[in-house]
């Protein structure tokens, strides 16, 4: 009796796997279909040299376009020296690389958060609402008014950040696990 139920058991596992394995069978032979039809006058007109030399120019294109659209939308400034080009990251584009840290950090173990508490000051309300934004944004919880909470292990980009801005005499960025009431979901 407890064999039969250990197969009955492990025949959906089993079924699973196959199922799983012939599905990624054919979404593999779709990509190579689709690649073969994709580069087949490349092949045709220049074999396998002249196939992979128009590979290497569709990825370069790539690369370009990728660059003009990250320029244009001020994430990075392009600056030619030489033979060099020479890239760097405008606050904007650090902003937007930051907050897509923050967001695939792994999180805490247990019930331990990253707490952000800042007091900045009223002259400086744009300042405040676009922190709480980016706040927002990046994950985090609002546990109270100006303390926000997040679950990822976020404390050492994050504080890296608030000192970057010059902001720390404001913000303050700590680890926590002990709660009188706990955090929200």
């Amino acid at each position: 009796m407890a064999k039969n139920k250990q197969k009955n058991q492990s025949l959906p596992k089993t079924l699973l796997h196959l199922l799983f394995s012939a599905g990624k069978t054919i979404s593999e032979s779709i990509t190579i279909a689709n690649d073969t039809r994709r580069w087949q006058s490349a092949f045709l007109q220049g074999g396998l040299s002249y196939l992979r030399v128009r590979r290497k120019l569709e990825e370069e294109r790539i690369a370009r376009r990728a660059l003009y659209d990250l320029k244009r939308n001020n994430y990075i400034k392009a600056k030619k020296i030489g033979d060099q080009l020479i890239l760097t990251l405008t606050n904007k584009g650090t902003k937007i690389l930051l907050r897509e840290q923050l967001l695939q950090a792994p999180k805490h173990s247990q019930q331990r958060f990253t707490v952000v508490a800042f007091d900045i000051p009223e002259s400086a309300h744009l300042a405040r609402r676009q922190f709480r934004w980016f706040l927002r944004q990046s994950g985090f919880k609002k546990l109270q008014q100006s303390v926000w909470i997040n679950n990822r292990d976020v404390y050492t980009p994050f504080a890296k950040f608030i000192k970057q801005l010059k902001i720390e005499k404001w913000v303050n960025v700590f680890l926590a696990d002990n709660f009188l009431q706990p955090p929200p979901k």
